[in-house]
């Protein structure tokens, strides 16, 4: 979904919906949530907060409250926030926060700042996005860290704080773009541009599209070595090495190994002649 792949993410929901039945409440907890989540980037939004909702009663149902597990009230918020339910999405919003900051997960935490920023709206919010940040800069959830840039960015912009808002929106364009989330990055790049920033288009397919650590994987694997090499060279691991040449292949339109070779040596052939040309 992040990838901005809804027709594969309904796809998968669906076939996990269809193939068994769940036994285990953590599964209708994960399903609900993520079924939600698709809905309302569909612009489903009264269906996705229907169905987060539901996630809710089933997670409480079952005694959870953590929000590192399921956070359904930010996820309730947004829905209820685009609906203009703003009394209903701030109670919910600043519920999370009391409960994120009560565990103080990084990441759920800074989730729950950014959302909470984002509803109480104006100069209330902003304290809340910058906490926010502060909290997931130094935490392994990148692209939560480069959403709350975003969602801090846009909300200075709005104020009239130009000059701030750029520095955060470049740095979460940037971000957004390593963890291969075409959606926010593309949407970051609309809110720098209304800033009177003039950014480079943002690229989502070809060679220029691949992140740096996808780059590295990839002419690992176009030089013939293998996942296990590739692991072990970059101090990652073998499923990293797939996922990115899983993203490198639909990037680049090509289907297996061979044609990631054909598609290198041919884009460095093109850039040798480029600079042939260029002497």
């Amino acid at each position: 979904m992040e990838q901005g792949n809804m027709r594969e993410a309904e796809a998968i929901l669906a076939k996990v919906a269809t193939a068994e039945p769940m036994t285990r409440p953590g599964y209708w907890y994960w399903f609900l949530e993520s079924m939600a989540r698709l809905l309302m980037l569909q612009g489903r939004t009264k269906e996705g907060l229907e169905t987060m909702l539901a996630a809710g009663r089933r997670f409480e149902a079952h005694g959870g409250q953590n929000p590192a597990v399921v956070a359904w009230r930010s996820g309730a918020a947004l829905a209820l926030f685009s609906l203009d339910q703003l009394d209903e999405a701030r109670t919910l919003a600043t519920e999370e926060l009391v409960l994120a900051r009560r565990w103080g997960a990084p990441k759920a935490l800074g989730h729950a700042l950014w959302v909470s920023g984002l509803v109480q709206g104006s100069e209330n919010g902003l304290p809340l996005m910058r906490e926010a940040i502060d909290v997931l800069a130094s935490s392994p959830a990148r692209l939560e860290y480069a959403r709350a840039l975003i969602e801090l960015g846009t909300a200075l912009r709005r104020l009239g704080e130009r000059r701030e808002s750029r520095q955060h929106l470049r740095c979460g364009v940037e971000l957004a773009q390593i963890c291969g989330a075409t959606p926010l990055a593309k949407r970051g790049w609309t809110e720098l541009r209304a800033t009177g920033a003039r950014p480079r288009s943002i690229t989502t397919s070809g060679i220029d599209a691949l992140t740096p650590s996808e780059r590295r994987v990839a002419e690992l694997a176009a030089a013939g070595h293998s996942n296990r090499d590739i692991a072990q060279a970059l101090f990652i691991t073998t499923n990293t090495v797939e996922v990115h040449l899983t993203r490198t292949y639909r990037k680049l339109s090509i289907t297996r190994r061979t044609g990631l070779q054909e598609a290198w040596s041919s884009f460095f052939d093109t850039d040798n002649k480029s600079a042939k040309r260029g002497e």
